[in-house]
C-alpha cells in the first residue's frame, strides 16, 4: 500500500479508514515530540505539552482507544506553544479524524489550526465537498502556500488517516493512501498549531479526532504508510515512551558533565553521574524497574551535594528533569 501524494496542505477532509484492522503496532518513528492520544484526556502522552479541554470536550471509542468528541460549536483542545521545538524549517502533523453524520456548516471544519496570523492551519473545507487542505499565511492572514486535495472525502463517520509534512522547500499532505506534494520554497509560518479541532480564524470541527502527533522533521512516505497501515492498532506507545525518557536520560547525563565540569567535579567520582549512566544502561538491557532505581540513586545525590557542590537552582532543574523520566517510565511498567 503506497502513499500515493494527495496535497500539500493539510485540509483534513476525512474519508474513513475502514478495513482489516492491523495485528501489530507500528513503531513510533523518530523525532516524536508530543502525542495526544485522546484516550479520556488532553495531555501529552510524552508529558511535554498538555493540552487543555476547551467548551464541552468529550471522549468516544476512536480508531485507537478512545478519541476527542468534539461538537462543531465551543469544543477544542488548547496546546501550549511550541514554537521552540518545532522549528519553521521541517515538521509533520498526524492525526485520525471522523467526520460527525448529519448537516455540516459551509464553511472550512479545523483538525488542527493555530492563530489567526503568521500561522499553519490543517483544515477540512465543508461546503458539502469535504477536501483536505493546508496552508501557510502571513501575518495578515494572507495564504502564502497551500494545497487543497482534489479527492473528496467520500464517507462520513468513517475513519481517515491525514497527515502534512514540510522539509523546507516541499509540503506534502497524505489523505489515507493518498497524497499529494507541493514546492513551497522558503514557506513557513511564524506560530505553530496551538489547537485540536478548532483555530482562530476558521470553523471549529464537528466529529472526532484521534492520534494527533507531531514530529519535528518531515517524516517520509514509508513511515507515514507504516502508521497508516497499523491502522486499530495504532504507534506503539509503549515504546514511544521509552525512546523519549532515553533522550531525556541522555540529555541529564550531558547536564550533569557540564555541570561537573563547571563545578570542578570529577567525573568519575561522582554518584549522581553514576547513577544517570547506570540508568541508561538498565534502558538498554530493557529493564525499567532498575532505570527507576538507578534515577532515584542519582536524585539521592544531587540532594546530597544541593548547596555544597552544586548550586540550589541547578539541583532543581536536575530534579525535575530526572523525576520527568522517573514518571515517563513509570507509566509502562
Amino acid at each position: 500500500m503506497k502513499l500515493t501524494r494527495i496535497l500539500s496542505v493539510i485540509v483534513c477532509s476525512f474519508i474513513g479508514v475502514a478495513g482489516a484492522a492491523a495485528q501489530t503496532c507500528a513503531d513510533a518513528p523518530a523525532g516524536l515530540i508530543s502525542w495526544w492520544t485522546g484516550d479520556g484526556t488532553t495531555d501529552d502522552l510524552l508529558g511535554a505539552n498538555n493540552g487543555t479541554p476547551e467548551g464541552g470536550v468529550g471522549y468516544q471509542p476512536g480508531l485507537v482507544g478512545d478519541a476527542f468528541s468534539l461538537d462543531g460549536i465551543d469544543d477544542g483542545v488548547s496546546l501550549p506553544d511550541m514554537n521552540d521545538k518545532l522549528p519553521a524549517g521541517t515538521f509533520t502533523y498526524v492525526a485520525w479524524a471522523r467526520i460527525a453524520p448529519g448537516p455540516q456548516q459551509p464553511y472550512s471544519r479545523t483538525i488542527l489550526g493555530s492563530y489567526s496570523n503568521g500561522s499553519d492551519d490543517l483544515l477540512m473545507n465543508a461546503g458539502g465537498r469535504f477536501q483536505l487542505h493546508y496552508a501557510f499565511y502571513d501575518d495578515n492572514h494572507n495564504q502564502t502556500c497551500g494545497v487543497t486535495s482534489t479527492s473528496l472525502f467520500p464517507n462520513v463517520d468513517e475513519w481517515t488517516f491525514v497527515a502534512v509534512t514540510f522539509d523546507g522547500q516541499t509540503i506534502a499532505a497524505y489523505m489515507n493512501d493518498q497524497m499529494e506534494v507541493r514546492s513551497c520554497p522558503g514557506g513557513t509560518a511564524t506560530r505553530r498549531i496551538r489547537w485540536i479541532g478548532r483555530a482562530a480564524a476558521t470553523g471549529r470541527f464537528r466529529g472526532q479526532i484521534d492520534e494527533v502527533a507531531v514530529f519535528n522533521r518531515a517524516l517520509s512516505g514509508a513511515e507515514l504508510n507504516a502508521i497508516y497501515s497499523a491502522d486499530l492498532a495504532g504507534m506503539c506507545k509503549a515504546d514511544a515512551i521509552k525512546n523519549i525518557a532515553q533522550q531525556k536520560t541522555t540529555e541529564v547525563v550531558q547536564q550533569i558533565v557540564d555541570l561537573n565540569l563547571h563545578q570542578g567535579i570529577e567525573n568519575s567520582l561522582d554518584a549522581k553521574l553514576s547513577g544517570a549512566l547506570a540508568a541508561l544502561d538498565d534502558m538498554n538491557d530493557q529493564n525499567d524497574i532498575a532505570a527507576i532505581n538507578s534515577l532515584q540513586a542519582a536524585l539521592n545525590a544531587i540532594e546530597a551535594q544541593r548547596d555544597k557542590k552544586i548550586p540550589s537552582d541547578d539541583a532543581d532543574a536536575l530534579i525535575a528533569a530526572i523525576r520527568e523520566v522517573i514518571d515517563l517510565l513509570s507509566s509502562v511498567i
